[in-house]
């Protein structure tokens, strides 16, 4: 199997440029860097100027096999947009390709069971149950015609999904 590139997002603006990771956190980001270089292909970290100064003083960037500067639009608010950084990667990446958070470890290269009765474009750590606390609030607040830029809020039939292993496997 051809190596399918990874992708960690580390965007510091929610954190008001004030990066920080507990040792187990750090732990996890190595392990996860390093499991999936292992198994499944090369790593990049995209991240803004304070997240690669402090992945640098952690001597952390050397997991990488590249690392590319994360740019958000100024307009974007981190807090209430907390993972447009990710959303920002997703719109420059071409696939095939996996995103991983820092804390979420491949052991093994994923496995594509469905077979060509059932291909599969996209893989994700799971679905989510819509009845999710944080899931309801969003709906009341983004209601369809008031999401981000002026976008209806998606289809609220289909289920939220875990994006903290999400693989694109064609770019459609």
């Amino acid at each position: 199997m051809n190596p399918i590139p990874g992708h960690h997002v580390f965007w510091t603006a929610p954190k008001h440029g004030r990066p920080h990771l507990h040792d187990f956190e750090i732990v996890t980001a190595i392990a996860s860097a390093l499991y999936y270089r292992t198994h499944s292909g090369p790593m990049t970290l995209w991240t803004d100027e304070p997240g690669r100064q402090y992945f640098a003083k952690l001597g952390l960037l050397s997991m990488y096999d590249t690392v590319e500067n994360l740019v958000v639009p100024r307009h974007v608010d981190p807090k209430i947009f907390w993972a447009a950084g990710k959303l920002q990667v997703y719109r420059s990446v071409q696939a095939p390709c996996t995103f991983i958070d820092l804390d979420a470890i491949l052991y093994y290269r994923i496995r594509h069971v469905y077979g060509p009765s059932h291909p599969v474009d996209v893989v994700a750590l799971h679905d989510e149950p819509r009845d999710w606390p944080a899931y309801q609030r969003d709906w009341q607040e983004f209601p369809a015609g008031k999401w981000s830029e002026g976008r209806p809020w998606p289809d609220q039939t289909i289920k939220p999904i875990n994006v903290g292993i999400l693989q694109f496997l064609n770019d459609d």
